[in-house]
């Protein structure tokens, strides 16, 4: 629920996304952490969060898969990126 370091979010198709970077990295020798998912009643369904495209220094892709490995857009979403140092 906070930006940090990133500018803004376009949603490129279902379950894609670019993460654009506000400072730009020192490197691209970085790597993402993330999760999602969506709650359906009381049930919480997990989902898998994967790089997805070219990553730069100042942008990454991400994609957002169900079980079953079909891209899919969720309302909780979570990225952390590490790394990027020279």
């Amino acid at each position: 629920r906070d930006s940090e370091n990133v500018s803004s979010i376009t949603d490129t198709a279902q379950g894609r996304f670019t993460l654009n970077i506000a400072t730009a990295l020192a490197s691209v020798d970085y790597l993402m952490s993330g999760s999602a998912g969506n709650f359906t009643g009381q049930t919480s369904v997990g989902r898998i969060v994967t790089r997805d495209g070219e990553w730069t220094t100042t942008a990454c892709q991400i994609r957002i898969n169900n079980d079953g490995g079909t891209a899919v857009d969720d309302a909780y979403n979570g990225i952390a990126i590490l790394g990027g140092q020279a």
